[in-house]
């Protein structure tokens, strides 16, 4: 079995916070070959360090000032952002050449969704695709009245729900309807797919199952207030409700397995590795449960309210706050692992994480509310060595403080 490396970055939930998961790969739309049914595999815990102590900070990488203060979350691949913006127009930033790729008229206050190299926006009254490359329009379907949550799009499909409580699924290729189904309200939070159906976490507390290929009714589970993000594994669906408890429910049939107390509302969507749950409220507590019997394993106090879920990299669990800071605790203890501090400014939503293609390198973006888009990137000190994969000892983490000058 390989050794993990245990990495601590700056990330939020907000669009990109992936969050692991251990579900089934959703089936594959019409006239798309099926996908096999896999299921990720959680790495062992890393084992204790020998290596030295690593040191890094996250340093600016490129700036760009756009036109217009953003309207919503942005979205990203791993060269380019994709931002909305409050003039009605989506802009495509290219993040090495720091320039305006293209831009497209569309309004909207939504993280756009990147999927199989098409951009999918969720638009005032309309749900639209544009290539990633160019930004020449895909497909545009109508919605009337406009989405109540953020879409969707995994495997080839796209589910959104209207602000009538009309679920539509689409397929992504070309923005065929495949089918709807009225549910009554608005969405809570996006909608999740996995293996071969859509759950979907509704306004009026109701957890509802629907068959991924026709959208008929598989069952459904009403809590007791308003359901936050859903995270559907093979055999738990974990969901933070407005009744300040958190619940475990059977994918199977709905039913609860169990829940535990905490002190306020969800506050994003819960992480998961091999063996814990981690959720965070508005109580400012970091929860730590076993993920099959609901056992608290432990907790720890937030020293600032979190602005979204937690994430777990490594053999750490990172939660952004409100205060341009993302704090650190042991995946297996709950201790405290490090904070990042990022740049006072006045931003217009928490920071985002960037997808890289080195496991050691994370890249964080934000924006303000005049209008100034922000990389930042954490430089090693020292440069690390090439390393083969998979990769050794786990590195250590210490207080990253950005923008703050190398050591001599």
């Amino acid at each position: 079995m390989s050794r993990s490396v245990a990495v601590f970055v700056c990330l939020t939930t907000i669009g990109l916070a992936t969050s692991a998961r251990a579900q089934l790969t959703p089936a594959a739309p019409p006239a798309t070959p099926s996908a096999p049914l896999t299921k990720t595999v959680f790495p062992e815990e890393p084992r204790k360090s020998r290596t030295p102590t690593e040191t890094f900070v996250l340093e600016p990488a490129m700036s760009i000032e756009l036109d217009d203060s953003p309207s919503g979350p942005a979205g990203f691949d791993p060269k380019t952002a994709y931002i909305p913006l409050g003039s009605g127009r989506l802009v495509a930033i290219d993040l090495d050449q720091s320039t305006v790729k293209w831009s497209r008229d569309i309004s909207s206050n939504m993280a756009p969704v990147v999927s199989g190299g098409q951009v999918v926006v969720a638009g005032d009254e309309q749900l639209a695709a544009f290539d990633a490359a160019t930004g020449a329009e895909r497909w545009a379907l109508p919605v009337t009245g406009g989405l109540s949550a953020p879409p969707l799009v995994d495997s080839g499909w796209a589910v959104a729900v209207a602000a009538d409580g009309t679920v539509l699924t689409v397929r992504a290729a070309d923005g065929k309807l495949l089918w709807s189904r009225a549910v009554g309200v608005k969405a809570a939070a996006t909608p999740f797919i996995a293996a071969d159906a859509v759950y979907l976490a509704l306004e009026d507390g109701r957890i509802v199952k629907l068959a991924l290929l026709t959208g008929e009714p598989q069952w459904e589970h009403k809590l007791p207030g308003r359901p936050g993000e859903l995270l559907v594994l093979e055999d738990r669906i974990f969901v933070g409700c407005a009744d300040k408890r958190f619940y475990c429910l059977n994918p199977k049939n709905g039913k609860e397995r169990w829940h535990q107390r905490v002190g306020g509302r969800p506050v994003g969507r819960a992480a998961v590795d091999e063996k814990r749950v981690y959720y965070v409220a508005l109580d400012n507590i970091l929860w730590a449960y076993d993920r099959g019997s609901g056992v608290m394993k432990w907790r720890a106090e937030l020293p600032v309210r979190a602005s979204g879920g937690p994430t777990v990299i490594g053999n750490v669990v990172a939660v952004a706050a409100m205060a341009l800071q993302i704090n650190g605790y042991r995946a297996q203890t709950g201790v405290p692992a490090g904070t990042a501090v990022l740049p006072a400014a006045d931003l217009a939503g928490p920071p985002q994480v960037l997808p890289n293609a080195h496991p050691l390198v994370a890249s964080v973006a934000i924006v303000t509310r005049e209008g100034t888009f922000t990389l930042l990137k954490r430089q090693l000190e020292p440069l690390p060595l090439p390393m083969p994969y998979p990769f050794g000892e786990e590195i250590s983490l210490t207080v990253i403080n950005a923008g703050a000058p190398r050591s001599q």
